[in-house]
């Protein structure tokens, strides 16, 4: 549960507000109200009276309050249908050259926009959000935007890059500060994404201990289902299984409903590598119907990938064509190439065990050529070579 709400400032110049104080004052008292309401409830839309109130704020010129409102919406686990909201609290803020909150919605826009995949927009969102935090000489805040940056660098394959901004981000914040927690992190996912597991499980466990200390429980969880992730690459799959289903209690409890999806796709993994795959068929169909709902496509089309893989073991190769084929279609319009690749090399697989070479052979000679925009990443060398020996062994 979070703790404590943000504050809601009256607005950017309240001494020239034509409205009165009190009829502001009975709207942002409507607003704590939903937003207890908020962690009260996991609905997959929004209700009609948290929609009105919401155009309340927008029609009022309460921008502020909007960022209040944003961060209890996305835990519930509204996207799209809550950027236009955000969108158009935007234009308000800059229309009242209000820069402190066309800051905050740039970041909660970024946030957005990235855990529905669509990564470009989450960048800019982020990197405008940084810019204003600049002006507004809050480096603190400019430094959570530039981390959030670094991790949608990341998500894209832009490795380097993202290592890079994630030390900017550090340079720009105190030794002791809470945030530290959020750069482990991205430290710990670029690591993950060398293949370096026991780097990653370092860096995860360093911001395990931050937000432990903070006693966050959204982060902790987070951390957790990622420390699970880096334990898996170690093979360490009992361990692994124990942070992911520690994770997904606290999901339920601050009902979190997206990323328990995603914690829950995780431990279908361990099952999957460790030969139960009944048990990873239902995790994996539990959160597809989630991630579904939230419109979240990349981790959707993890969720396909994974979903084929099992189908594979099962030898029901038709059913594994069609989830590989749904992933590659998220992932070709993510343009999330290292995934793509790995997805486009098991679908070459399921055609020559099906018995369809020339498809096979065409599949993994598409793979090779995506694997050009990638050409400078950790991922190139492992995808390449994968790939390239399933074609030599189709000869």
């Amino acid at each position: 549960m979070v703790a404590n709400h943000p504050a809601l400032a009256p607005g950017p110049d309240a001494s020239s507000d034509p409205y009165p104080a009190i009829f502001r004052g009975q709207i942002l008292r409507s607003i704590r109200y939903v937003l207890d309401q908020l962690q009260a409830s996991a609905a997959p839309i929004p209700s009609q009276e948290i929609k009105e109130l919401a155009l309340h704020v927008l029609d009022y010129g309460l921008a502020p309050a909007l960022t209040a409102l944003a961060p209890g919406m996305e835990q519930a686990g509204h996207r799209a249908d809550w950027v236009d909201y955000l969108r158009r609290g935007l234009a308000v803020a800059q229309a009242q050259d209000d820069q402190e909150s066309a800051a905050a919605l740039h970041f909660h826009l970024g946030t957005l926009h990235q855990l529905q995949g669509d990564l470009g927009e989450a960048l800019a969102q982020f990197v405008a959000a940084a810019g204003e935090y600049a002006a507004l000489a809050r480096p603190r805040d400019q430094a959570r935007s530039v981390n959030r940056q670094a991790y949608v660098l990341r998500l894209s394959a832009r490795n380097q890059e993202s290592v890079q901004w994630v030390e900017a981000a550090l340079g720009l914040w105190g030794a002791e500060d809470v945030e530290r927690g959020y750069s482990y992190f991205v430290r710990g996912c670029n690591a993950y994404d060398a293949r370096e597991w026991a780097t990653a499980e370092l860096w995860y466990r360093r911001s395990l201990e931050i937000w432990y200390r903070e006693e966050d429980p959204r982060m902790v969880a987070w951390n957790l289902s990622n420390l699970g992730t880096a334990l898996r690459g170690l093979e360490r799959f009992d361990e692994a299984a124990h942070c992911y289903r520690e994770a997904i209690g606290i999901f339920d409890e601050i009902q979190d409903p997206a990323h328990r999806a995603i914690a829950e796709m995780n431990l279908g993994t361990v099952y999957l590598q460790t030969g139960k795959l009944d048990a990873a068929l239902a995790a994996y169909l539990s959160a597809e119907e989630w991630l579904r709902r939230m419109g979240d496509d990349l981790h959707l089309a993890s969720v396909y990938n994974n979903l084929g893989l099992v189908y594979a073991r099962q030898h029901r190769g038709e059913e594994a064509e069609t989830a590989y084929l749904a992933a590659i279609a998220r992932l070709e319009k993510l343009g999330a190439i290292a995934p793509l690749v790995n997805t486009m090399d098991s679908l070459g697989e399921i055609y020559r065990d099906m018995g369809r070479a020339n498809q096979a052979r065409s599949t993994w000679q598409q793979a090779l050529d995506r694997l050009s925009a990638i050409a400078h990443t950790p991922a190139h060398a492992y995808y390449f070579n994968m790939v390239s020996d399933h074609l030599a062994e189709l000869g």
